[in-house]
């Protein structure tokens, strides 16, 4: 191509071309951008989908099937077709309430026994809502942050009411 071909990006003045023959239908166009005739968008390549853990070219791979390099389900946010799922409510409040039992561990164990087991009922629940599509993937994070959390709240929350019994159940039995 000569560089008269080219638009001038400092001033985007258009430089006047003549119209191109195609190769594929021998018909002539004005601007090759322009769906102009029927077979205008006929030498396109389809864009790759790319699996967004490890980039392996999905292409071809059906909804559902397993990234052959990861293991990463292929679901329809990966290919594209639906719009921006939101984030699952169930995986924010087992992560709040996951955060609140280790706090709560605190306060005589009381609100880590309570917000501990409804951070793990919850974190199960937004991990089936990932599992059927229904929330964007990263809820799935937010779950597993909130399993633990609960899962440390309630272990300490637990070990701290075993100690305190502990010490009961020895003073009864020294007779203190």
């Amino acid at each position: 191509m000569k560089d008269e071909d080219f638009r001038d990006w400092r001033n985007d003045d258009a430089v006047p071309r003549e119209p191109e023959e195609r190769a594929d239908s021998g018909a002539v166009e004005d601007d090759p951008g322009a769906a102009a005739s029927p077979r205008a968008g006929a030498g396109l390549q389809p864009q790759a989908i790319m699996c967004p853990n490890c980039y392996q070219n999905l292409t071809g791979a059906t909804i559902g099937s397993a990234c052959p390099e990861c293991g990463l389900v292929v679901g329809a946010g990966v290919a594209g077709s639906l719009a921006n799922r939101p984030t699952s409510g169930y995986a924010v409040a087992s992560l709040v309430l996951g955060i609140v039992s280790i706090v709560g561990c605190m306060l005589y164990g009381i609100p880590a026994l309570i917000c501990g087991p409804l951070a793990i009922i919850f974190a199960r629940q937004a991990k089936k809502q990932v599992l059927r599509n229904e929330v964007s993937a990263s809820s799935q994070s937010m779950a597993t942050a909130g399993l633990v959390c609960g899962l440390i709240g309630t272990g300490l929350a637990a070990l701290g009411w075993g100690i305190f019994f502990l010490f009961i159940i020895m003073a009864i039995a020294t007779g203190a």
